[in-house]
């Protein structure tokens, strides 16, 4: 009899290879943290957990993004809000955050700043465009006639945005990090952050929605 488990199992497997979630469609590990050595791949929601045993089991695409994927896959809402509780690694004083935002609490809310949808398509399109543009230079360097699409036209310009973005986040993670600026003062710096990284995300969607 086949234990109830293991589907689950086999679709964990599944996602840890691809490095996408079945469920959202999109890539578990961002396109912008694969550049990073394996256990360099994590964010700020990461848990310290997940940062720590990649750094043990130091196995090629078992990054903490991956760890805390297949935490929730296995255990649940519950299993990842425990994971993301300790602080044993002796980060700096966090943000503020509100009761919407406390362990198990925030499952039942959204933060519209947080994971916006423009953003998630922003990367998307820019991934796409990104490989579309090295397909595009590969045939024409091998002297085939091709004729540029929609997103080889507009590759520089989300490479621009992207990059705008990119130093955005490393603002926001500077701000995250500081010893001695207080929660709130910390929270409404990275929120500010966080609306901007929205603003250059629409408007390069915009630009691509109203190209020919």
């Amino acid at each position: 009899m086949t234990p109830p488990f293991w589907p689950t199992l086999a679709l964990l497997g599944h996602e840890y290879i691809s490095n996408r979630s079945q469920f959202t469609g999109r890539a578990i590990a961002p396109m912008r943290y694969q550049r990073l050595p394996t256990e360099m791949q994590y964010g700020p929601g990461t848990s310290d957990i997940a940062i720590t045993l990649s750094e043990m089991v130091g196995v090629d695409g078992l990054s903490p993004f991956m760890i805390d994927h297949l935490i929730r896959g296995t255990t649940g809402t519950l299993g990842g809000e425990l994971a993301n509780m300790p602080n044993f690694r002796g980060r700096p004083e966090q943000e503020h955050r509100g009761w919407t935002e406390a362990p198990f609490i925030r499952s039942f809310f959204i933060n519209p700043l947080r994971g916006a949808e423009p953003v998630n398509r922003f990367h998307d399109l820019a991934d796409e465009a990104a490989r579309a543009r090295n397909g595009f230079e590969r045939e024409r360097i091998a002297g085939r006639e091709v004729t540029p699409t929609k997103l080889v036209r507009m590759a520089d310009m989300f490479a621009s945005a992207s990059r705008d973005i990119s130093r955005l986040r490393r603002d926001r993670e500077a701000i995250r990090l500081h010893p001695d600026m207080e929660p709130r003062a910390k929270r409404e710096r990275m929120d500010e952050i966080d609306r901007r990284i929205i603003i250059v995300a629409r408007e390069a969607l915009r630009r691509y929605d109203e190209a020919e």
